[in-house]
């Protein structure tokens, strides 16, 4: 396992856990960290997230995006590493394109007579 993955894995438990455990704001509902990216030096890491129920999603992405430098600051505490990435909030929406791609079949099988 490359170096990176290793770096995105431990970004992602800690700002999963920083959330569940420090953030108290309704807006954001109950969120989830699908993935990580950062970037190879480093310096920027895309946190994709989606919410649960969808309808908060904006507000959620908001309210996140109002307190990265919080959840940045919580995360050098809790990760060695030479620069603290600068950490950018992405709405996922794979969860959602999936759900819709997997109804969509079953109204398939259902017009095409139950194969």
């Amino acid at each position: 396992m490359k170096r990176i993955d290793k770096v995105n894995q431990q970004i992602k438990r800690e700002i999963s856990g920083i959330i569940r455990e420090e953030v108290d704001d309704p807006n954001i509902g109950m969120i989830s960290i699908t993935r990580v990216d950062t970037a190879k030096d480093l310096r920027v890491c895309r946190v994709f997230f989606s919410t649960f129920p969808e309808s908060k999603s904006a507000e959620a992405e908001l309210a996140l995006s109002s307190m990265k430098n919080f959840i940045k600051r919580i995360l050098g505490t809790r990760i060695r590493l030479r620069f603290i990435p600068d950490i950018e909030f992405i709405l996922d929406g794979s969860i959602k394109y999936s759900v819709d791609i997997s109804s969509r079949l079953d109204q398939l099988k259902e017009e095409l007579g139950g194969l």
